[in-house]
């Protein structure tokens, strides 16, 4: 389970879904992807328990009175066709070979992709997750979306943990291209859908975007000033390409994961 990231985190046993943990593999593997995003919201929000739902939705938060239905999905770089992203298993393979022969330093490079093509991916995500929770919907007070930018995940530029950019890379254009991302993800979440907020996530980082400007929640919301930057950058910026790594670093006393670009803290509202 996730570390506590500082002192104002609790610890996450307090919740039904680790009081009990599930012997349903899958669902016991989708409470525990969970716990790096609880960790991080942990600092916001006092939520007074996790439970399981009834799939669909995958949890129920309760935060005072509200009962709230909760989705979990982790987003693609891309759109693939049958069998999905091909490289997980190849990952996995990476871990444990890594384990078995371990080095200072290891990468996994996860593939390049174009900005448009995991805009297009989180599009039709987006689009099929409010279209299943039209039947469950009218059960909660509120509901929803948590996207996971796990490992080989998009929009690193938003939530991951390293920036890497070319020595000859242009700061102002750099700067132009994190509007863009932002501007361009917006777009997409701001379409009509049954979620009150949809939140992307990678480790204990994560951004609220709340639907129709409604924020009851008083959570940290990307900035409108940097969004309407990102309206200004020209659709060039959609064919960047980004190549997604993983790197392990490894001491004798500690072993550190980076994704491949950083969060960049000057998008966001303090």
């Amino acid at each position: 389970m996730a570390t506590l990231p500082n002192e104002k985190s609790r610890p996450l046993p307090r919740f039904a879904i680790y009081k009990n943990i599930s012997n349903n593999k899958k669902r016991a593997a989708e409470a525990m992807e969970l716990s790096s995003f609880l960790l991080g919201i942990d600092q916001e929000l006092e939520i007074n328990d996790v439970e399981y739902g009834d799939d669909p939705p995958d949890f129920i938060f309760t935060i005072g009175s509200d009962r709230i239905g909760v989705e979990l999905t982790t987003i693609n770089p891309a759109i693939f066709g049958e069998g999905g992203h091909r490289k997980k298993k190849e990952f996995r393979d990476w871990r444990v070979e890594i384990d078995a022969k371990p080095q200072p330093e290891h990468i996994f490079n996860w593939g390049t992709f174009t900005l448009r093509e995991s805009l297009d991916s989180l599009k039709q995500q987006f689009q099929s997750k409010s279209a299943k929770a039209k039947p469950w919907e009218t059960k909660f007070q509120k509901r929803w979306l948590i996207l996971h930018s796990d490992e080989g995940g998009p929009f690193g530029d938003l939530v991951a943990t390293k920036v890497s950019p070319s020595p000859q890379a242009d700061p102002q254009k750099l700067t132009d291209h994190h509007a863009k991302v932002l501007f361009e993800v917006c777009g997409i979440l701001a379409q009509p859908s049954p979620f009150d907020y949809t939140f992307l996530f990678s480790g204990c980082i994560y951004v609220a975007f709340a639907h129709n400007g409604q924020n009851p929640y008083r959570l940290r919301l990307p900035r409108w000033d940097v969004i309407a930057r990102g309206a200004r950058v020209d659709d060039s910026h959609l064919e960047w390409k980004n190549t997604l790594r993983h790197h392990t670093r490894r001491t004798a006393s500690n072993t550190s994961d980076d994704i491949n670009v950083s969060y960049t803290q000057a998008l966001f509202d303090d």
